[in-house]
């Protein structure tokens, strides 16, 4: 019918009440040497940000949040996330994928330094913070809590997984 019922927890006055109808990916990209610095991207009921191909895709000091799926996913070479914060996700945080296994050909895509916080709010299993595959790509200094499942999954080979603090999560 179109109609919203919110019952606030206190003073409706002081409460931040957010709603998406967007069924889209917030970002998508196919280019190269493209960086965001101290930018939010959040409230899809999709995807944060989709890099299906490209080089040099980065991220600092940003904030992803809210996406229904995954937060970020990252398909070409030399990109990834640092210094940012991934929070109350539906599905999964960063995918970092690409590199050639056959030729050990590394993609280099990366997250680093980031908090990743309160993640499998839809999907409740196989939805980690960080899902690794390809070939060489990294996952290093980063603070992972909050999710129901997993935090970390990879496959592939050549990856650098490093000084990531891992609490209040299954595994």
């Amino acid at each position: 019918t179109g109609r919203l019922y919110y019952w606030p927890d206190g003073d409706i006055l002081t409460q931040d009440l957010q709603v998406s109808m967007m069924e889209t990916t917030l970002l998508t990209s196919t280019g190269s040497n493209i960086h965001f610095d101290g930018i939010g991207f959040g409230m899809t009921r999709w995807q944060g940000v989709h890099q299906t191909s490209g080089d040099g895709f980065t991220f600092e000091n940003c904030e992803v949040f809210c996406p229904n799926s995954y937060a970020m996913l990252f398909f070409g070479t030399n990109s990834g996330i640092s210094n940012s914060v991934v929070r109350d996700l539906g599905y999964g945080g960063v995918r970092l994928a690409g590199g050639n296994r056959a030729t050990l050909t590394s993609a280099n895509n990366y997250a680093e330094n980031c908090e990743m916080s309160n993640g499998g709010r839809w999907n409740m299993t196989y939805a980690p913070f960080l899902y690794i595959e390809g070939c060489g790509n990294r996952a290093l200094h980063n603070e992972l809590h909050g999710n129901p499942h997993e935090c970390i999954d990879y496959r592939g080979n050549n990856h650098t997984i490093h000084y990531n603090d891992i609490y209040d999560t299954l595994n």
